[in-house]
C-alpha cells in the first residue's frame, strides 16, 4: 500500500527546477497529451458514438486521464531512456491531474453520465 507514495517521495527528492528549463517543451507536450488531449478525445468519442454505462466511463477515466505511472521513471532509466524526463512527467502529470480529473468527472456529471 505504500509503494506508490514512497516512490513519489523519492522522485520528488530528485526533482530539480533547473531541469524544467531544458525540457520545457517535452514536459508541456507530454503532460498536456496525458492529462488533457487524449482523455478528451477518448471520452468524447465514447460519449458521442457509444452507449457506455457510468461504470464504463469511470474505467475510461482511470485508463486515459490518470497521471503517468511512477514505475515509468525507473523503467526508463534502466532501459537506457530519458529517466529524468520520465520523472518530470510523473511529477507534473500528478500535479496537473488533480485539476483535470476533477474537471472530467464534473463535466461528465453535468452531461448526466454519472
Amino acid at each position: 500500500n505504500s509503494a506508490t507514495p514512497v516512490a513519489l517521495l523519492c522522485l520528488g527528492a530528485q526533482f530539480e527546477f533547473s531541469a524544467i528549463r531544458s525540457m520545457k517543451k517535452e514536459i508541456i507536450c507530454g503532460v498536456l497529451l496525458r492529462t488533457v488531449i487524449v482523455p478528451t478525445l477518448a471520452l468524447g468519442v465514447a460519449y458521442l458514438f457509444f452507449d457506455f454505462t457510468a461504470g464504463m466511463f469511470a474505467a475510461m477515466i482511470a485508463a486515459f486521464a490518470t497521471p503517468v505511472s511512477v514505475s515509468s521513471a525507473p523503467m526508463a532509466q534502466e532501459m537506457g531512456g530519458d529517466g529524468e524526463l520520465a520523472g518530470q512527467l510523473v511529477l507534473w502529470s500528478t500535479a496537473v491531474s488533480s485539476v483535470t480529473l476533477f474537471a472530467f468527472i464534473y463535466a461528465l456529471r453535468l452531461l448526466g453520465v454519472f
